[in-house]
């Protein structure tokens, strides 16, 4: 920023030495050289190298954020999660061999009875995934045994599983490490399998219990995990950690297709679930709710390469899903544990817009994040086609199942004739760029929404999809002549005949023509960005070439015709009679037409692709569309992560570890993997388990403590230059800065605390405001403010409209893991809620105010005022307060200092000159050349601050560090060098413009 100022600098001295204008420009250009050497010196000295270490010991907890930075993918907002096409078996612990057919397991169960499995390759492609306890893995602090689950994916690897496409690959499988699980003793509900040495670390209790009837009564107490010690809650994130380190993008185990995060009850996110007689659920508490949206944040910051799914069930899948598309890496998604057909939960709408639901959310987010499905129970094998028809119309890319289901689909499949399964996994992960095709279920749900107004003024409903089941392919009422009848029930029924009452495609609803009503039609209009959509076809000189596959009731011998329009804009017609020549009578037949004329761009009335014409001979019952474009060469798509079992793999141990417990088996951190390509299939190579082993300090407990006043060490990255001002950029994470404390408050909620999000929140009515400090202890009390820059980046919104954002000045200590619209911290409530009593909680003045309208967009605010009163007085920095004011409703996010990527955190650039006592060698005369004054790095003196240490989220400091890292740390300081050398530069054109002799 250009100043104009005379130039005097502070402390500078009229009866000082005059040197000519050469000997000051020498003079400037040795001292400029001299603070160039020695700030490339210090900069490049202060990269260590890389050295191979053991893992390492997880600290006391610190007041940073989890968020790392991750690149921008090259989909922009798509996930780059790409799964195997497998349907993958739930609680797979005996990791069957079902593709073979030889493949035997039996075992007594708890109840003394035998279970026995079998191979089952009529069943097609299956993965699997299995739970393990966090006790058994992580046997005591700083010790990780890795073996069981090692074990469990590498051998799957010696079995194959044989794709849709013929193509063999490894067994695909995924891993959940369980805190604990909701298993029944004689005295209670609830068995932790936490390890015991996390109880000994302190914090509170480790274990919560529940009883709603007490000691007395019949219900056994409900134990979970006390999801509210804090010191619980950092070693959790250190182990995930570190399991992370161990198994993201590892090489040897190359069939790890995904993570899956367990929390609640049946590892789901219900904090408990209520047993006959017993309500030991009615809702999760904000603890819980809290600390399963960090351990998203923890499992994608350590698995930034591989995809984990969070289990959700019906409660709060909406919050779980924007969560997780928050986040800059794409990999941590959504698996909802509810899946069913035409279930009253499948869609969650406030006034009529739907944002959520068991299968709302998919919809709507699955362009963000990877989505998934696992069966709510058992659905019979008539209902079992349409749930999985509901399902993939909204693009999950993984199911998991348990066998019996499996087996059930199977059987439906036989009754059919529909390939269920393997067009399931022709379809998961599949984005409108690449489905293999496009298609419909014609239907209609038989249930009823639940709805009422609730007090916000917002009118909610819960209830099933309504409408077709549309991938891709829309069916609508509104072309002409088009409006549909549905029939279900009693009505269906009476239509049908005898023979297709019992099919299955029968069992739920169905559309047909009304041509008593003259509407004879039913119009379809492919997706427009399908790639074949609006494409030449083959008779017309182009590439494309479509085939449609209609599913209807082969009723009666009248006719049905089959309308599009050609390329040179005429109607095409392909009739067809119905009868013993189309198929079976009196039931559901499928029938194909292969066109090479069809041009579909909505060129027919209603802006419609196609449509089907009953001819006014009698109605026609249609179930199912599928519509195929070919002759495009699409993009190939990326080959999954699983591949073909071709490599033999062996582990080459690292130097061994002293450690406690002492074991027999050999610790190892990072091991080798040596790959030799062969002909044959081999036996699972031996192998050395690894048991990392590692010294480690007990975390403070901050849970059952009350906040003090503690020191946040905050180093910023301060640029020296040539002249007597400096410039501070303080950001977190960036250059070691952790000094930035966040969150937001809402008067929806007003006992939640946010500390721990990626966003701050302000809305229009300042119902939702930010809070935001940065700690300035590196900037001596003695400097003067020039200018002080608050920068905040967009990255949401509810509504597209404008809205003002306010900054106030915060007049009172609040902690940011703590602060609530009710209370600063802990048992501290504001003055008025909200932070929003003027000289109490906040200041009368408002410092700064833009209006932000865009997203993806920084905004910048003058808090110049604010700064220097900071600065010259540091016990009044109790940081600031972002509101809102505007007559539209809408929020906005920005990223908090949580946010995963450090380059878009909130930032605060300051400009300040620190006054230099004794004289210098400058005359401060109109020809006077200006000294080069360097100005020394401040130098951070602890003093006391009004914020209390938030309770930590630990940070993830993996050894040895990726190289990455230093990379990115290089580039970082190289771009502080160039900094210096443009300042010296400008330094050098002052210098050599004041040089010159006045003109004459």
């Amino acid at each position: 920023m250009t100043r104009n100022s005379p130039r005097v600098h502070p402390g500078s001295s009229p009866n000082a030495t005059r040197h000519s204008p050469r000997s000051s420009w020498l003079w400037v250009l040795v001292l400029s050289t001299l603070i160039l050497l020695t700030t490339i010196v210090a900069l490049i000295s202060c990269t260590n190298q890389p050295t191979p270490t053991t893992e390492p010991a997880p600290t006391a907890p610190e007041p940073t954020s989890l968020a790392t930075e991750y690149p921008v993918t090259s989909a922009g907002t798509l996930s780059p999660a790409n799964l195997p096409p497998v349907i993958f078996v739930m609680l797979d612990w005996m990791n069957g061999d079902w593709g073979n057919p030889d493949y035997y397991f039996t075992y007594k169960n708890r109840y003394g009875q035998w279970e026995t499995y079998t191979g089952h390759p009529e069943y097609g492609a299956l993965g699997g995934w299995a739970e393990f306890p966090w006790y058994k893995v992580n046997p005591a602090k700083g010790v990780y045994d890795w073996t069981v689950i090692d074990d469990y994916i590498l051998t799957a690897q010696q079995y194959r599983v044989t794709l849709p496409d013929g193509s063999v690959i490894a067994k695909p499988v995924g891993i959940s490490v369980v805190t604990w699980e909701m298993l029944e003793t004689d005295t209670q509900i609830g068995v932790n399998r936490t390890p015991g040495w996390v109880a000994e670390q302190g914090g509170g209790p480790s274990v919560s219990c529940y009883d709603p009837d007490g000691a007395t009564g019949s219900c056994k107490p409900f134990c979970t995990p006390n999801f509210a010690n804090t010191t619980w809650q950092y070693w959790w994130d250190q182990f995930v950690l570190a399991m992370g380190r161990h198994y993201d993008n590892n090489p040897e185990f190359y069939n790890l297709a995904w993570i899956n995060m367990a929390t609640g009850a049946d590892a789901e996110t219900n904090e408990r679930k209520s047993f006959p007689g017993c309500p030991f659920f009615v809702e999760n508490s904000q603890t819980f709710n809290n600390w399963v949206l960090r351990t998203m944040s923890t499992h994608n910051l350590a698995f930034p390469n591989t995809p984990q799914f969070i289990q959700s069930t019906l409660h709060h899948i909406h919050a779980h899903a924007a969560h997780a598309a928050s986040m800059t890496s794409k990999m941590t998604g959504v698996k909802v544990n509810g899946w069913d057909f035409d279930n009253i939960n499948d869609e969650i709408r406030h006034d009529g817009v739907v944002i959520g639901g068991v299968t709302g959310t998919s919809s709507l987010y699955y362009e963000k994040i990877p989505t998934g499905f696992e069966p709510a129970g058992a659905p019979r094998v008539s209902g079992i086609y349409w749930m999985f028809m509901e399902g993939l119309c909204v693009h999950p890319y993984i199911l998991d199942m348990q066998l019996p289901n499996i087996a059930d689909t199977y059987a439906a499949q036989g009754l059919t004739g529909f390939p269920i399964l393997n067009f399931a996994r022709e379809h998961l992960g599949k984005q409108i760029e690449n489905t293999p095709d496009v298609w419909i279920v014609l239907r209609d749900t038989k249930k009823t929404d639940s709805c009422w107004k609730a007090s916000d003024g917002i009118y909610k409903c819960y209830g099933p999809h309504h409408g077709d089941f549309e991938s891709w392919l829309y069916r609508r009422d509104t072309a002409p002549g088009s409006k549909s009848v549905v029939l279900s029930g009693t009505a269906l029924t009476a239509e049908l005949p005898t023979e297709a009452r019992g099919h299955i495609y029968s069992y739920h609803s169905t559309r047909r023509t009304d041509q008593a009503t003259n509407n004879p039609y039913l119009s379809f209009d492919v997706e427009d960005r399908y790639p074949f959509a609006g494409q030449r076809p083959k008779d017309a000189g182009g590439p494309v070439s479509w085939t449609i596959t209609m599913t209807l009731l082969n009723k009666g011998t009248d006719t049905l015709s089959l309308e599009y329009m050609n390329y040179y804009g005429q109607m095409v017609e392909r009739r067809i009679t119905k009868g013993p020549a189309l198929g079976t009578v009196n039931t559901w037949v499928d029938y194909v037409w292969k066109l090479d004329d069809a041009f579909f761009d909505n060129g027919l009335p209603g802006a419609m692709d196609f449509r089907i014409d009953c001819n006014n001979d009698g109605n026609e019952y249609v179930h199912r569309l599928i519509v195929k474009g070919t002759g495009l060469q699409l993009p190939t798509p990326s080959p999954t992560r699983t591949r073909p079992p071709t490599v033999t793999r062996t582990r080459t141990a690292t130097p061994t570890i002293s450690s406690t417990p002492t074991r027999t088996r050999t610790p190892t951190i990072s091991p080798t993997v040596t790959r030799t390509p062969l002909q044959t299939n081999t036996a699972t190579p031996t192998r050395t388990s690894v048991v990392t082993a590692v010294s480690t300090a007990t975390p403070t407990a901050t849970g059952t403590t009350p906040p003090t006043s503690t020191p946040t060490s905050a180093v910023p990255s301060v640029t020296p230059f040539p002249i007597s001002w400096s410039q501070a950029v303080l950001q977190q994470g960036v250059l070691g800065y952790s000094g930035t404390s966040d969150t937001y408050i809402a008067e929806k909620n007003p006992s939640s605390n946010y500390g721990y999000m990626a966003n701050l929140m302000a809305k229009n009515d300042g119902s939702y405001s930010g809070l935001l400090r940065f700690n300035l202890q590196s900037i001596p009390s003695s400097a003067v403010v020039n200018q002080a820059t608050l920068r905040l980046y967009t990255y949401n919104r509810d509504y597209g409209l404008p809205t003002e954002i306010q900054i106030y000045g915060l007049l009172r200590p609040w902690v940011d893991t703590q602060a609530s619209w009710q209370s600063a911290s802990g048992d501290s409530v504001w003055g008025q809620p909200g932070a929003s009593n003027p000289g109490v909680d906040r200041s009368e003045v408002m410092y700064a105010a833009r209006t932000v309208s865009t997203l993806s967009t920084w905004y910048s605010f003058d808090i110049t005022a604010l700064v220097a009163q900071w600065v010259a007085n540091p016990g009044s920095n109790y940081g600031l307060l972002l509101r809102g004011s505007g007559s539209d409703s809408v929020s906005y996010s920005f990223a908090s200092a949580n946010y995963p990527s450090l380059s878009v955190r909130p930032q605060l650039h300051i400009e300040y000159m620190v006054p230099t006592p004794g004289p210098t060698s400058v005359q401060p005369t109109a020809t006077n050349t200006p000294a080069a004054v360097a100005t020394a790095t401040p130098t951070w003196t602890p003093t006391s601050t009004p914020i209390p240490t938030p309770s930590a989220v630990p940070t993830m400091t993996p050894t040895p560090r990726p190289v990455n890292d230093y990379i990115t740390e290089m580039e970082q300081r190289l771009a502080a060098i160039q900094r210096i050398l443009e300042t010296i530069l400008s330094v050098f054109q002052r210098a050599a413009r004041s040089a010159q002799p006045p003109a004459e």
